[in-house]
């Protein structure tokens, strides 16, 4: 009988995530000062599979054969993909470089919408990688730089139901270099999560920052929301109630 109700309790746990629905809402822009480019596109239908995901993609991500676009003043995206995933998750990607004069750019990524957790954890990181491209002779080579555009200069931040910033907001302060240089963050170390502070329905991430002149920049980030061990033992609960009234 002890078999049994675990097996009931076990279903009726699936039966609740079969109920939630996450779906992806690819809504990607990449701006620079008032140019922007935008692509919208809603994957087909929701999405029931807590392990479903969704790729999306355009250019070349790691070399300079395929530019994705050029913007007026020759700053140009060499790639940029995203990752989503429904349990929920998203990643980015991105490759670009600066044109004549410094770059402000937006890597604004897809937004995933997933199921209402009664609370919530989190964690987000990210990384920017920036490379000194010396200008023709004669002009000196200086020095790469960024920097963060986001309040309180910060060049990442990750969002959930559209405009809460997933503390802490402030992960990538910005830096420079004669050379290459990788510049990282994370809200928390490895397999550590922290509370959302509130119920999340959608999560989304935003690279914005500023890069200097013919200078190459590539970034990547992720950001996960998972149940809170208190909403997961809500939902164990629910799960062996049900069991026990089929019984």
């Amino acid at each position: 009988m002890r078999v049994c109700g675990s097996l009931m309790a076990l279903a009726g746990l699936a039966a609740m995530a079969s109920v939630a629905q996450a779906g992806f809402v690819v809504r990607v822009t990449v701006s620079n000062g008032p140019e922007s480019h935008t692509w919208e596109a809603v994957q087909g239908g929701e999405v029931n599979d807590g392990s479903s995901s969704y790729q999306w993609s355009v250019g070349d991500l790691t070399g300079d054969s395929t530019s994705l676009f050029t913007f007026s003043d020759g700053a140009t995206v060499h790639g940029l993909s995203f990752d989503l995933h429904s349990d929920p998750s998203v990643s980015s990607n991105f490759n670009l470089s600066a044109g004549s004069s410094n770059a402000t750019i937006t890597v604004h990524s897809a937004i995933v919408n997933h199921p209402l957790f009664p609370s919530g954890e989190g964690r987000a990181e990210a990384i920017i990688g920036i490379t000194n491209v010396p200008p023709p002779a004669p002009f000196p080579a200086g020095t790469a730089s960024f920097a963060g555009l986001h309040p309180g200069g910060s060049a990442f931040r990750a969002f959930y139901n559209g405009s809460t910033v997933f503390a802490p907001g402030d992960l990538l302060a910005g830096g420079s270099t004669v050379g290459s240089q990788v510049f990282s963050g994370a809200s928390s170390g490895p397999g550590v999560y922290l509370p959302l502070g509130g119920v999340a329905t959608s999560i989304e991430t935003e690279f914005k920052f500023s890069l200097s002149p013919l200078d190459r920049a590539s970034g990547s980030s992720f950001f996960e929301v998972i149940p809170s061990p208190s909403a997961s033992g809500l939902l164990l609960l629910a799960g062996l109630v049900a069991g026990r009234r089929r019984r």
